[in-house]
């Protein structure tokens, strides 16, 4: 079953600013950024379940192509997945934490 996405103010930004940085470098390279994104929300909608929580209950999606990572909460009740970041791999993992 196929769960709404809903992306938090800070995913947001990430994607933002992420955006920015590869179109600063050539456009088409920000434009594949976000359909690699697209894509992997597309897959964590309908594929939620799949991940194991790596802590407490957020799991992660390693996104295709790119070198980022999505975390997401999943709720059961609402059938929505909440996307609390989506952060480039080296970034320190304390950071998506203090989202929770």
């Amino acid at each position: 079953m196929k769960y709404e996405i809903l992306l938090s103010d800070e995913s947001e930004i990430d994607v933002i600013e992420s955006y920015s940085y590869f179109c600063s470098i050539d456009v088409k390279l920000g434009e594949k950024f976000i359909f690699e994104i697209d894509k992997a929300l597309d897959f964590i909608s309908e594929n939620h379940s799949i991940f194991s929580p790596i802590y407490q209950n957020i799991r992660r999606y390693l996104v295709k192509k790119f070198p980022f990572i999505i975390y997401y909460k999943v709720d059961y009740v609402c059938l929505e997945v909440k996307i609390i970041g989506i952060l480039h791999a080296s970034r320190n993992p304390e950071k998506w934490k203090k989202r929770n």
